[in-house]
Order: structure tokens, then sequence, then C-alpha cells
């Protein structure tokens, strides 16, 4: 015999990290000993929180300066 009875509603909560990163470059053409200013955007808009690296971003005997906002 089988029977069906229903319950309360039950929520369920994803826990994720939605990580999106964002770079903008000005001058966008540089030549070599020449400066070139970059903005980078790192933002976790999920529910969990989230370790990021960043490496490999510069090319070999670039000096990369971070400051934040």
């Amino acid at each position: 015999m089988r029977q069906t009875s229903r319950s309360n509603t039950v929520t369920t909560l994803i826990v994720t990290p939605v990580i999106s990163l964002e770079t903008h470059a000005k001058p966008t053409l540089v030549e070599a000993g020449e400066h070139v200013h970059c903005w980078i955007s790192l933002t976790n808009s999920g529910n969990w929180p989230a370790e990021v690296s960043l490496s490999r971003l510069t090319p070999k005997n670039a000096l990369l300066i971070l400051t934040a906002l």
C-alpha cells in the first residue's frame, strides 16, 4: 500500500563562491622601458568565502607594484 502526504516547504541554501575578474590597462601598447597602468578588480559575489591567488600576471622582467583601493 502506497501513501503520499505533504510536508512544510524546505529551503536549501546553496553555498558557493562566484569569482569575477575584470582588468583594464592604459596604454594598451607599450615598448620596453615604458610604463603601463593596470586596474584589476577581483570580486566574490557568492555566499562562501574564497582564497584567490593572482599569479603569472606579468611577463618576465616586468615589475608589478600593487596598491589596494
